[in-house]
């Protein structure tokens, strides 16, 4: 299953939770859909922590390397935002949430 799933995350990943047993695979099963979701619905620190049990992996020793702090953010204008995106590679991803 999981050879056959290779190149489908999704799939992949409910595969490895079917095998893990932690969730049953159903067949043609679609996550609900929600119209108001948040970043905070996507990414929480309960999920994370979730993912880590389901996997058994340990929490990553991550140190903090930034020596720098942004402080203030300066507006663009439509030229410069323009000139940012055409200059970018043309290159994307079936994850992007904006595809080039």
């Amino acid at each position: 299953m999981i050879a056959d799933n290779r190149g489908d995350m999704k799939k992949l990943w409910r595969t490895f939770s079917a095998v893990s047993g932690t969730h049953p695979i159903t067949p043609n099963s679609q996550p609900s859909s929600t119209s108001s979701l948040s970043a905070e619905d996507f990414f929480s620190v309960d999920k994370v922590a979730a993912v880590q049990a389901d996997t058994g992996a340990s929490k990553p020793d991550v140190m903090s390397t930034a020596s720098e702090q942004l402080s203030s953010l300066v507006p663009l204008s439509v030229s410069e935002v323009q000139k940012l995106i055409s200059h970018a590679a043309n290159s994307q991803c079936f994850l992007d949430p904006a595809p080039t």
